[in-house]
């Protein structure tokens, strides 16, 4: 490899400068542009000079000197300040050819190679090198440098802003220059890519040239989907670590952000590029740096990462994006906000109860669901966060109960678990098969087999007398109305937007189960005492009301009351959520004890439930 200009040769920056002092004294202005150095600038960046594949050793040297001369044309603007501001047409009347060359240098439009080679990518040296391949390669961040001060020098002035926006493919161009896949930059770079954000945010604001910015955003969004978002929510994490002047730019960004996530489709797209990730990420610096952020961009930016995860972990009816906050590391978040929290500069309210509304609302209904309750334990191990109820609770209360409510679904989960490997067996008496056989479990999830004639000879000699796998269709099949009323929203019931495996259903039959005896962790009794089926009520486990933990109500059963041996018995049906999508389910059948139990009104909440003769 070899660099394409080898011989050593004068710059137009020494020219460029000579000239300039000369003007200053009193030359004329279009004498000035007529002289041999600005001539040479212009020459170089005309578009019949552009290029055309395949590269050679003379296409790269025509490639440096466009670079260079690009680079000498930003300074144009200092002569022209100097002198009140006056020559700006003059100096922009090749603007379009000048705009070519920016677009055939950009690292999208594939006619040459950036490199982040440190013996070649240098700040203010546009080296050009021809690879063996044939393809020519320039250093990224000072090529990017160039074209970054270029453009934000052009849009200081309105004449220059009209000669730029004249370019169809302007915000396109401004897209792919100002966010590229780079994650991290020098600081000279950086700054100017703030600034440039900074315009195109004024230019999104300016009601002449909103609408274009904004379809702009939305089909580069498209073309490269979540990529645009995630780059500026990495712009904010390069705040974090750059110099406390920066932070001035973070509420435009936040603009930014909150301007292309508008749309359903656009927050699709940041959640499938792994934007539950980056968000969890960037809020771990944030709440890691007490001492580097004013406390007016602190607040901003928890409203911003707090209002934005809360949308991104309710976006499916799946709890993968759950998992994938908690794998990385919502938790070790949430445990750093605690320790500060008692009077520190994390004690403010409204940030609390964003983080509060995240427990409630989201993490502790996903408890009742094995895979959220092992990435639980999973992110606990890893990290080793503290996930004592007793010693967070008085910190933070609502952090407190959602491990408290934690501890008692993953004793369960393990219970559950061993539970159903001592199922593992073909459960028709009569099997002649091997142990060592695969066994499939029945939707019900109480009987497993090892084979299609299995199942079908235990159903008939006892099974088909206790199985609820036909439970769903039967109750489907009784009711007229699906629509169930809990509290002031109206919840499907047995929804297919919340769907669950066989081994789901199980777990959150067992999260149920003699709940009236044994009541499970982190369950609120209803102040006026449990349903009476002879008045046609039923239990409803409501996981979704609001609060850490479930809240007992008594519901109309519009099903027939059910009974074993003469026995009165009560439905109890569970409010579950997935994501955005809620269900109501029936858990269980159970005897109606003539105990009944109440919890005091003053009682803690998430503490055991006491029984009252």
């Amino acid at each position: 490899m070899r660099r394409i200009w080898e011989q050593p040769q004068a710059g137009l920056h020494g020219g460029l400068v000579e000239e300039f002092f000369r003007y200053k004294r009193n030359r004329e202005f279009p004498r000035f542009m007529r002289t041999p150095v600005v001539r040479e600038i212009y020459l170089r960046l005309s578009s019949d000079r552009i290029p055309t594949h395949p590269l050679d050793a003379s296409d790269g040297k025509t490639i440096e000197e466009a670079l260079e001369a690009l680079c000498e044309f930003s300074r144009l603007y200092d002569v022209n300040d100097a002198r009140g501001g006056t020559h700006m047409p003059l100096i922009l009347q090749s603007f379009p050819d000048i705009w070519e060359w920016l677009v055939f240098l950009l690292p999208t439009s594939n006619n040459i190679r950036h490199t982040r080679n440190p013996k070649r990518d240098v700040l203010d040296k546009h080296n050009a090198y021809l690879n063996d391949d044939g393809t020519v390669e320039v250093g990224l961040h000072s090529s990017f440098l160039t074209f970054i001060t270029f453009v934000k020098r052009t849009l200081c002035t309105e004449e220059g802003r009209a000669a730029c926006l004249a370019q169809p493919d302007f915000f396109w161009a401004l897209l792919e220059l100002n966010f590229p896949p780079i994650h991290t930059v020098p600081p000279d770079v950086a700054f100017l890519s703030h600034c440039l954000s900074e315009e195109l945010n004024d230019l999104r604001l300016d009601q002449r040239y909103s609408r274009r910015a904004m379809s702009s955003l939305v089909a580069h969004d498209e073309e490269n989907p979540g990529g645009l978002s995630r780059a500026m929510v990495e712009r904010l994490a390069w705040l974090l670590n750059g110099p406390r002047e920066d932070q001035n730019f973070i509420p435009v960004y936040i603009d930014l952000v909150y301007c292309l996530l508008s749309t359903d489709r656009a927050v699709a797209n940041f959640r499938r590029a792994r934007g539950v990730t980056l968000v969890v990420t960037v809020l771990g610096k944030a709440v890691a740096s007490p001492g580097v952020l004013e406390d007016q961009h602190r607040t901003s930016l928890n409203e911003f990462f707090m209002t934005c995860l809360h949308y991104l972990l309710l976006l499916t009816n799946t709890n993968g994006p759950i998992i994938e906050a908690l794998d990385a590391g919502l938790l070790h978040n949430l445990g750093m906000l605690a320790t500060g929290l008692p009077g520190g500069i994390f004690a403010a309210e409204d940030y609390r109860e964003l983080a509060n509304m995240l427990i409630r609302m989201i993490l502790a209904p996903a408890l009742l669901w094995p895979d959220v309750v092992r990435a639980f334990h999973r992110a606990i191990e890893s990290a080793h966060i503290l996930c004592d109820p007793r010693a967070l609770i008085p910190r933070w209360e609502e952090l407190g109960l959602l491990y408290y409510r934690y501890h008692g679904c993953y004793t369960m989960l393990t219970k559950f678990r061993a539970d159903r490997k001592k199922l593992q067996y073909c459960h028709h008496a009569q099997c002649q098969g091997q142990d060592e056989r695969a066994h499939r479990v029945c939707s019900c999830g109480e009987a497993f087999y090892c084979s299609k004639a299995c199942q079908k000879a235990h159903w008939h000699a006892e099974h088909r007398v206790k199985c609820s796998r036909g439970m769903k269709d039967a109750l489907q099949r009784a009711t007229t109305s699906t629509p169930v009323k809990v509290g002031p929203d109206t919840v499907g019931f047995e929804s297919d937007t919340v769907p669950m495996t066989y081994m789901e259903r199980a777990f959150i039959r067992r999260c149920t189960a003699n709940f009236d005896t044994q009541p499970v962790d982190g369950l609120r009794l209803v102040p006026h005492g449990l349903p009476d089926p002879a008045e046609g009520k039923a239990f409803l486990l409501d996981w979704n009301c609001g609060q850490v933990g479930a809240k007992i109500r008594g519901i109309e059963d519009w099903l027939p009351q059910p009974s074993e041996n003469g026995l009165p018995m009560v439905r109890v049906y569970s409010r579950i959520s997935k994501g955005y999508a809620q269900s109501v389910v029936l858990a269980d059948i159970i005897h109606r004890k003539p105990a009944d139990k109440h919890c005091p009104r003053d009682a803690t909440r998430g503490g055991d439930v006491v029984e009252v003769e």
